[in-house]
């Protein structure tokens, strides 16, 4: 069980939490509820992000205040640093690459509240990433990784491709997820997106990306010898032209919708009779657990912490990544056997609401920042 929430007479604790964007991703609905969840828990959190989105509108209706650190032409830090020196917050937790090296740069030079920084993906392109990590490692207190294979990576050696940060300050905290909400929502309605009254109903949500590999997906669909299945797209992304193009010139295309973003995922997830992400590596993938909250079937690849919290056979059917073929045969295995299907789904359900509730995740989260904020005391102490 959680630890019981911290005397609700003490004085808020000032918290600077900062992140890259605020449109709602997988990484930005965990920000989401981590910073909400730490208000109930003894913090003030102040929102900073680089870059605003529908996000911002649920903090503020929470009470939460949002500066958007977003100028031309680029980002603007000093909103950041007069925070950190006017209020003096003991910690700053952020999220995402550019959220986490501005705050320890910015951190560094004013007030040196404790750095907690999250780590959602195992970052295995050559885009620098890595390097400035290791580089800026004394500015950071700790890293939070969202399953044991990123934190693996993490800390892994330089030479090997890993990470080269030190392991004593990286930690894991999985993803969590509203249980209820995603199990009881109502179908989405199949009218409204195009479906005829009857047949299998796919559903893909995410950025179309290469790390999502929406390639693979319409591959694997183009090989389904189902044509009675339809295949939601939910999402957008810099490969989205890509997906438009295929659909209107393949003949498999006008069994697809293309969605965009979308605010009715529960309701999405409960229509489908499977739920695919074949993506090219993961953290913990949140719209997973999601699906498994659900109680949608999920076929998936077998990447970082996809593996870790699911198992092939027993709770998802895993195949390898970049394998269409692979992904089209599990893929038509989970609508050819509906009730092995569901069973497996009743499992991946059951996984999910015991290991991957909120109120856990955050708790674990108010922890680490107390702990690191109590290191820090002590070693300006010493």
């Amino acid at each position: 069980m959680p630890d019981p929430p911290p005397d609700p007479d003490a004085a808020p604790l000032p918290l600077a939490a900062v992140i890259t964007e605020l449109d709602p991703g997988g990484a930005e609905q965990a920000f989401l509820r981590v910073v909400l969840g730490l208000s109930q828990r003894g913090w003030a959190p102040h929102v900073f992000a680089l870059r605003g989105g529908r996000l911002r509108e649920s903090f503020v209706s929470c009470g939460v205040p949002v500066t958007l650190l977003d100028s031309l032409p680029g980002v603007d830090p000093r909103p950041l640093r007069r925070y950190l020196r006017e209020e003096r917050p003991p910690a700053a937790l952020s999220f995402l690459f550019h959220a986490n090296l501005l705050t320890r740069l910015v951190a560094g030079s004013a007030g040196r509240p404790a750095v907690v920084c999250g780590v959602r993906v195992a970052e295995r392109r050559r885009n620098g990433h890595r390097l400035l990590d290791r580089w800026t490692a004394r500015l950071v207190d700790r890293w939070v990784c969202v399953g044991e294979s990123v934190r693996r990576f993490c800390v892994a050696s330089p030479l090997a491709g890993g990470g080269g940060l030190p392991a004593e300050r990286v930690v894991t905290i999985p993803n969590g997820v509203d249980a209820d909400c995603w199990a009881d929502a109502a179908p989405a309605d199949r009218a409204a997106l195009r479906l005829p009254p009857h047949g299998p109903v796919a559903l893909f949500a995410g950025r179309l990306d290469v790390q999502k590999d929406p390639d693979t997906l319409l591959e694997a669909f183009a090989r389904l010898d189902r044509r009675d299945v339809h295949l939601l797209i939910a999402g957008d992304g810099p490969l989205a032209e890509r997906v438009r193009l295929w659909a209107a010139t393949h003949p498999a295309g006008e069994r697809v919708r293309l969605l965009g973003r979308r605010e009715d995922l529960p309701a999405l997830m409960r229509l489908a009779d499977v739920f695919l992400l074949p993506s090219r590596w993961e953290g913990t993938p949140n719209v997973l657990l999601e699906a498994a909250a659900a109680g949608t079937p999920i076929v998936a690849t077998a990447v970082d912490g996809t593996a870790e919290v699911f198992t092939h056979e027993q709770t998802a059917r895993l195949t390898p990544v970049g394998d269409a073929a692979a992904l089209a045969d599990e893929w038509r295995w989970a609508l050819d056997h509906p009730a092995d299907a569901a069973a497996m789904a009743e499992r991946a359900q059951g996984l999910v609401l015991q290991n991957h509730r909120w109120e856990a995740v955050v708790a674990a989260y108010d922890a680490l920042l107390r702990e690191a904020i109590s290191e820090r005391s002590a070693r300006r102490r010493g």
